[in-house]
């Protein structure tokens, strides 16, 4: 005999069909399937998104310079921005049934207020550790970090608005070891970013700058070794961005391999690193320079790491 409960529903949802960059929509697509929707229900969340989306467009006729703005452009950027609060709402529920109960029962302008407030939050939080990695980044970063913390990273913080963000993440020049942060979204996107170089600005603060070639002292940035060295050790299956409690476990894993599998590594990595930080720039001379000093920290990591207690 089936004692059907109402925790039972909570088998009915199929998570593999929600996306966190659609997650309203997939909610919504996911809850009509397995009628925990009806359609009317569909039909009237649709009439409320589109009711708050009257309202945006009528309190911002003009820009902040007082000039009319394109209805048609600005409806879909607003639209975006309804759709992106919505999501940020109801994935603060981690269970979907939550999310769908506050569907059901809340309105859609109370859902977008709530998320548009967890958006300005994380906002303030990207602002804060974006003065951070400033903060702690060498003195001697590559003129591609710099453009990218100083502009890229800049020109999006002052262009976010909170009713027209979108989901898209963004694309910024200087290239990271792990590449996870581009599963965020938006803001989110450029928070996982920050993290990440904050990651690497700290464990790169744990080995001395290298000399300048004396042959060619200005054709590359003496950070450029350090950064090798952070993608080498990014490519062991450890958690990233890299925390306190993390760096335990990287010199733990780093302990149980023997020193001619990180030597290994860290020539494998060298090549392909160089290749995206300065393209043609790198010369083989300049490129064996740089191996040679990244063993010699390899040597003294190991040594390192073989003397300290973990």
């Amino acid at each position: 005999m089936n004692h059907h409960t109402p925790g039972d529903n909570l088998s009915v949802i199929n998570r593999s069909n929600l996306h966190a960059n659609h997650y309203t929509k997939s909610l919504i697509q996911e809850a009509l399937r397995v009628h925990l929707f009806t359609p009317a229900e569909v039909d009237d969340l649709h009439m409320q998104i589109m009711g708050q989306l009257e309202q945006l467009l009528r309190n911002t006729e003009t820009d902040d310079a007082g000039q009319a703005i394109d209805r048609q452009q600005d409806a879909s950027a607003l639209l975006q921005g309804i759709f992106f609060s919505l999501d940020t709402a109801l994935l603060a529920h981690h269970d979907p049934m939550y999310a769908l109960a506050q569907l059901q029962t809340g309105s859609v302008t109370e859902l977008y207020y709530t998320g548009r407030k967890l958006l300005k939050s994380h906002y303030y939080e990207t602002v804060a550790l974006w003065v951070r990695v400033k903060h702690t980044a060498s003195p001697y970063v590559p003129d591609v970090y710099t453009h990218t913390v100083q502009n890229e990273i800049r020109t999006v913080l002052r262009q976010w608005d909170p009713q027209r963000c979108d989901q898209t993440p963004p694309q910024y020049t200087y290239p990271l070891a792990d590449e996870a942060w581009q599963n965020g979204n938006g803001i989110f996107a450029t928070k996982n970013y920050l993290l990440a170089l904050l990651a690497e600005n700290r464990f790169c603060s744990h080995f001395p700058d290298p000399p300048a070639p004396a042959d060619s002292p200005n054709l590359f940035s003496r950070y450029a070794v350090p950064v090798m060295i952070r993608a080498a050790l990014g490519r062991f299956p450890t958690p990233a961005p890299l925390r306190e409690e993390e760096h335990r476990a990287l010199k733990y894993r780093l302990k149980k391999r023997r020193p001619n599998e990180v030597r290994m590594l860290f020539c494998s990595t060298i090549p392909s690193l160089l290749h995206d930080l300065y393209g043609a720039q790198c010369t083989p001379k300049d490129a064996q320079y740089c191996k040679h000093y990244a063993l010699q920290l390899c040597e003294r990591l190991m040594q390192h790491l073989a003397a300290e207690q973990v």
